[in-house]
């Protein structure tokens, strides 16, 4: 992985692979070209909100929140599959027992591809009273744009749940931006995020007041923080893993996310730590 161009592969299927990835990138410009000579308005795959990430109701400087006006892929003539999703271990079919455990499931479901991407990921979590007490859930993973994602707006949660919290990932800071602590303050205050409101809202937020919302975030150094209240210290609940990705999964995210990371480099962004001109992918 360090070593792209002087590695040798005795198996020939790094080769085979990068072919692959080759061919369906062709295919897909081939589509685009062709969306664009049929329609004057080209195959775009926009959804634009970004983050912690994000990717999700997001947050804005430097961080992603629960309320981001930016989230999933930036304009682009190519179309575009949904994006990759890494595919770990599953989580247990009667939900989580706690938050932080659903958090913790995420951190080490989507960290290690956030980081090798550098884009943000994000979440809701909600949840659900059975006869034996309180589960925890995890929506469908939203992915966002490097400092961005839209949490709120994209999040689809089951029937019958109750938004609880949300969790992203920070491809290049630790811990909670000013842009997260805004956002948070905003989605428990008002039950609105990234200008979208809150799926499945608990029963007592008719007025919307003092939501007892949660927030998780977790960056390069792999710790998880949590953060309740938006006007005091968030903590750590743990280390999220970090798994080696396939060849097959790099190929993935690297062709999904070209487009984007093209875009961001126009932005001359002064977020500190964000290099996409040597440092994307993070191999």
């Amino acid at each position: 992985m360090h070593n792209p161009i002087m590695w040798v592969d005795p198996t020939g299927l790094f080769v085979g692979r990068a072919l692959a990835a080759a061919l369906t990138a062709v295919a897909i410009v081939g589509l685009s070209a062709a969306s664009t000579a049929t329609s004057s308005s080209p195959g775009t795959s926009s959804s634009g909100s970004g983050g912690s990430s994000g990717s999700s109701s997001s947050s804005g400087s430097g961080g992603s929140s629960g309320s981001s006006s930016s989230s999933g892929t930036v304009t682009s003539s190519i179309v575009r599959a949904p994006a990759p999703t890494p595919v770990q271990s599953a989580p247990p079919p009667g939900g989580f027992r706690t938050m932080d455990a659903a958090a913790m499931h995420f951190g080490n479901t989507m960290h290690s591809s956030s980081q090798f991407i550098r884009h943000e990921a994000g979440a809701l979590i909600y949840s659900r009273e059975t006869a034996t007490g309180r589960f925890y859930f995890l929506s469908n993973i939203i992915w966002g744009e490097p400092h961005h994602v839209n949490i709120v707006r994209d999040a689809r949660i089951s029937d019958g749940g109750t938004t609880a919290g949300w969790v992203h990932t920070h491809p290049n800071t630790n811990g909670f931006g000013i842009g997260d602590d805004s956002a948070h303050r905003t989605l428990r205050q008002t039950g609105i995020g990234g200008g979208y409101r809150l799926p499945c809202l608990p029963a007592y937020a008719d007025r919307y007041l003092n939501l007892q919302l949660s927030a998780f975030v977790v960056g390069p150094n792999r710790t998880m923080y949590r953060m309740d209240n938006p006007d005091a210290a968030a903590w750590p609940i743990g280390t999220v893993r970090s798994s080696e990705l396939s060849l097959i999964d790099q190929q993935d995210l690297i062709l999904y996310f070209t487009p984007s990371r093209n875009d961001h480099m126009t932005t001359n962004c002064s977020i500190a730590g964000c290099n996409f001109v040597t440092g994307w992918p993070r191999w």
